[in-house]
């Protein structure tokens, strides 16, 4: 259950600003491409990937994630016909979102780190899955209207757990 909502109400002319913990979920669909190099047993490369998704949370207040991208370094040990690795990098969306008379609607980057395991099923064909933690970073406005002051503002991260399949050449 996501905590209670929070309000700040503070003097006069009156403002007010609402705040809240709430969690909200999507699908994805996406595609990537990249570059490995291996040596031994290591291996390291470059990602890249682009996904579409809209998860939203609506309640008195409107607020969404759009679709995402990151791009991230990729290091990983390879043994036999799997991989493990880890990742880190940038991610970027759009965040929107509205509360009373404030509205957003921006373009935010932040981090992106996680890790998984990638199987060679051919030596053309891999198959993946990844845990990331993306931090989208924070994106706000603040709006007066005669006496009355209106702020949203939203700090958004996202768990992403993914499988993929990947073709090489």
């Amino acid at each position: 259950m996501s905590p209670e909502p929070s309000y700040d109400d503070t003097g006069y002319p009156y403002s007010y600003a609402y705040s809240s913990k709430r969690n909200a979920s999507s699908a994805t669909l996406g595609a990537a491409a990249g570059y490995n190099h291996q040596v031994g047993n290591i291996v390291a490369g470059l990602e890249a990937d682009y996904n579409f998704a809209k998860a939203t949370y609506d309640t008195s207040e409107v607020a969404s994630v759009g679709s995402f991208g990151t791009f991230r370094g990729r290091l990983g040990y390879a043994i036999d016909r799997t991989m493990i690795f880890a990742t880190a990098g940038v991610a970027v969306t759009q965040l929107s979102g509205r509360y009373g008379y404030a509205s957003y609607n921006e373009f935010s980057s932040s981090w992106v780190a996680g890790g998984g395991v990638e199987y060679a099923l051919t030596n053309m064909l891999t198959v993946k899955a990844e845990a990331l933690y993306a931090d989208f970073g924070s994106a706000g406005d603040n709006k007066t209207v005669g006496l009355v002051t209106a702020e949203a503002k939203a700090e958004t991260s996202a768990v992403i757990g993914r499988m993929g399949m990947n073709f090489k050449f």
